[in-house]
């Protein structure tokens, strides 16, 4: 299953910073609002400015967001399986060692077709770890564990039955790849991004979960300002071409979402 290309259109990305910022959309011109058919740009930039976000990157994620760039390409021995959770279809990530051993990040809603990946990859799994606990994240994992023995990681925030409780800031080696955790809280209590170092010829590759969407992010559920702070420091610091593998639509590169993000990019 292929995943939509954004999760976001302009108009949520706009709502999430108005109920982020607790501002209601009080611009001229504003009143309203269709997704299918924006405003001019005035008012776009009026209420970029007045939510915090890049005007620019605003406006042209309204008037051609298919022209924001393509997909990153995911590295080999990433694999990223998407499933449908209700009307949402949510992306999880197996990574595969050069020795044959596998990571899987978060599960999704498919048992089928996560059991299948695995098996395809050599059925040599090592460890799961959470980015967060959200339902439609790891709704396989009761399953997934009648059929692996193997250590499940989740933040010490958002416990996960029988799970291993970490904290921001552990590392694991596992064969060639250092796997490495970073609080990106703020749309959930203890959000963790894992950013893997050691793929054969690939940059750094951040499994982020819902901290960022490609031209979005998931939102602060929890902590509006603490997602966009964390996401900045933990996630945006990275080299401009770590590949970022979402939860949700397509994988995207830090240095895009510099430059193309409205609650990133510059104003």
């Amino acid at each position: 299953m292929n995943p939509p290309q954004f999760e976001d259109n302009w108009l949520d990305v706009v709502m999430k910073a108005s109920r982020g910022l607790g501002r209601p959309l009080d611009v001229p011109g504003a009143q309203a609002l269709d997704e299918d058919n924006p405003p001019g740009d005035s008012v776009l930039h009026q209420l970029a400015l007045h939510l915090d976000l890049s005007p620019e990157a605003l406006v042209n994620l309204a008037r051609s967001p298919q022209g924001a760039g393509a997909a990153a390409a995911l590295p080999a021995g990433v694999t990223m399986v998407s499933s449908s959770w209700h009307s949402m279809i949510v992306n999880c990530y197996l990574v595969k060692t050069g020795q044959g051993r596998l990571m899987l990040f978060d599960t999704g809603a498919d048992e089928a077709a996560l059991i299948k990946a695995i098996e395809s990859a050599g059925n040599c799994l090592e460890a799961v770890f959470i980015t967060h606990a959200h339902p439609d994240h790891i709704a396989c994992l009761d399953s997934l564990r009648r059929q692996y023995d193997c250590p499940v990681r989740t933040s010490r925030m958002e416990p996960v039955e029988d799970a291993e409780l970490i904290e921001p800031g552990e590392q694991w080696q596992i064969d060639n790849i250092r796997v490495e955790s970073r609080s990106t809280r703020g749309h959930s209590k203890g959000g963790i991004t894992y950013v893997l170092h050691g793929l054969t010829g690939s940059p750094p590759v951040a499994i982020v979960g819902d901290a960022i969407f490609s031209l979005s992010m998931g939102g602060g559920k929890v902590d509006y300002q603490a997602a966009l702070e964390t996401n900045r420091r933990n996630i945006l610091s990275l080299p401009d071409n770590t590949i970022l593998c979402p939860g949700h639509g397509m994988p995207t590169t830090v240095g895009h979402e510099k430059r193309h993000n409205p609650f990133f990019a510059a104003p």
